[in-house]
């Protein structure tokens, strides 16, 4: 079997290395669904992948996501006592744990220039270990064998005790959105695998604690070395979820006792944003993801909730320029003008200018150096029955809300494949006139052109999902030159689309609140 020779020959650890795999070979792996082959036997179903069930094989709640004599989807208490531990582990190696009545000791974290690290006492565990249970490798973990039962209060084992679900986060990258929705992808994951109200709950971000991810750089780094665990800018997504966020530094030394359930990271995660992305995945083909499209529901409910209806704006809403639409809306007047029978499609163009301080070509490539002609032929489009507005911005001149109500109204985004195209994240799902992403790529001189992830991610959502690669020689230190006609035509056909076939949403609910019956890791 070729996953078993891979795995043999070239040190793969699933779930986290590699090993030497090459390029083309770590596409096969995934193509061929290697991680699934050697962890449970089989090639798992979609629904098992990408829908509800997902859940519950992680949880050992189904037979079809386990293997015969695998220990895959079993939940296992390592620790019990004073402390109880107890961990899951999915197909993927991915190890979800909550650990109750344990001692975090943050006089143990030390930060050294752009890294941190973690002495033997950060975590501690009491009580009794149980054999041959498995848990996640975790900084600083300590554990204390005692049959006695004693309280933390009472003897004087913890400064703060904390009695809310509280939940770990350690960023990969605060700065890229891409990087930063994987691991907020993989918060509202603990969140449903824990069966948590997040208004009820904490969440600490504490840099360094994992190891590394994708963005680079070294172990346990931090991200703003003079800024410890600082949230960055997009913390309104926690805000808007969590009772309260806090960071490691305000407990500065301090020894915090987690009463109400500790939910450490899933270790090392699932790789939400980054699935399948340098080929096509084959379930997005078939049909929208009811767990992508549930993390849309539950972002923009969360969203509402906390900075109010005025907030956002729909597709359909935009009967003008944008500009004015958010006037009215500011103003109280949230739809076109009696009487009008049009259907509304917004274009939104995200623009990308080119920053001088890149040492690559990226940033080049990504402007569009012919902008304005684009512009006018998309603001030329005539369609009987429908009023197309379009609107060109560089998101990055607008603050974070006022780039997730821009994004939020896009009927068609038109995005230069970068961080920025991730605000499909936030389309505007089971409304009127949505969505479609148009992902444009400079000429085959970049490397981007190779990637599928984002056409993976929008066709989880249930979006329309078109490619527009500029043809050789149209990149140039100044820009990628668009070929004006034949991406106002394929903006014409994703204009068609979304007003005849509007995104369904496919089983997707809403999880501000828990949605099993009863806790699932106790």
């Amino acid at each position: 079997m070729w996953c078993k020779h891979a795995q043999r020959n070239h040190h793969v650890v699933i779930g986290h290395s590699w090993g030497s795999l090459s390029k083309s070979q770590i596409f096969k792996w995934d193509r061929v669904n290697c991680n699934e082959l050697l962890a449970i036997g089989k090639r798992l179903p979609c629904s098992h992948r990408w829908a509800w069930p997902f859940f519950s094989d992680w949880l050992g709640q189904s037979e079809e996501g386990q293997g015969a004599g695998r220990k895959v989807g079993a939940v296992q208490r390592a620790v019990e006592g004073v402390s109880s531990v107890t961990c899951a582990v999915n197909f993927k190696a991915s190890s979800f744990c909550k650990l109750n009545n344990v001692r975090m000791d943050f006089s143990k974290m030390v930060q050294s220039g752009l890294t941190r690290s973690f002495s033997s006492g950060f975590v501690t565990t009491f009580g009794r270990k149980l054999p041959d249970a498995s848990m996640p490798s975790i900084p600083g973990l300590t554990h204390l064998s005692t049959d006695i039962s004693f309280s933390f209060e009472s003897d004087a084992q913890c400064d703060i005790v904390e009695s809310r679900p509280s939940f770990v986060l350690s960023n990969d990258d605060i700065f890229n959105l891409g990087h930063y929705s994987n691991d907020l992808m993989n918060v509202w994951n603990m969140l449903v695998l824990a069966n948590a109200d997040s208004t009820q709950s904490l969440l600490i971000n504490i840099d360094g604690y994992r190891v590394g991810g994708p963005a680079g750089g070294p172990a346990h780094r931090m991200m703003v070395p003079e800024q410890p665990d600082s949230h960055g800018p997009y913390v309104g997504y926690y805000e808007s979820w969590f009772n309260e966020v806090k960071k490691a530094v305000d407990y500065s030394g301090k020894r915090v006792c987690f009463t109400g359930g500790l939910f450490l990271p899933p270790d090392p995660g699932v790789a939400w944003f980054w699935n399948d992305w340098g080929q096509v995945n084959d379930c997005s083909l078939k049909a929208a993801s009811p767990l992508y499209q549930s993390f849309n529901l539950f972002l923009r409910q969360r969203w509402l909730d906390h900075f109010g209806p005025q907030s956002l704006i729909y597709p359909a809403e935009v009967y003008t320029d944008y500009a004015t639409v958010l006037s009215d809306r500011m103003g109280g007047r949230a739809s076109p003008r009696d009487g009008e029978e049009v259907k509304n499609v917004h274009v939104v163009i995200e623009v990308r200018t080119i920053n001088p301080k890149k040492t690559n070509n990226h940033s080049s490539a990504r402007h569009i150096s012919n902008l304005k002609e684009l512009v006018r032929a998309l603001r030329a489009i005539s369609i009987s029955g429908i009023r197309v507005t379009v609107t060109a911005q560089d998101f990055a001149q607008l603050t974070f809300p006022e780039q997730v109500r821009l994004a939020h109204s896009a009927s068609v985004l038109l995005s230069m494949h970068g961080a920025g195209t991730t605000h499909i994240f936030h389309s505007a799902l089971g409304s009127p006139q949505c969505c479609a992403l148009i992902e444009l790529f400079p000429d085959h001189t970049i490397e981007f052109f190779s990637a599928q992830g984002y056409g993976n991610i929008a066709r989880m959502l249930g979006l329309h999902h078109y490619r527009y690669e500029a043809a050789m020689g149209s990149t140039t230190p100044r820009g990628t030159a668009v070929e004006v006609s034949a991406l106002a035509q394929l903006v014409t056909t994703a204009v068609r689309d979304v007003t005849e076939q509007a995104t369904c949403v496919h089983n997707g609910k809403d999880t501000s609140c828990p949605i099993h019956p009863s806790p699932t890791l106790t």
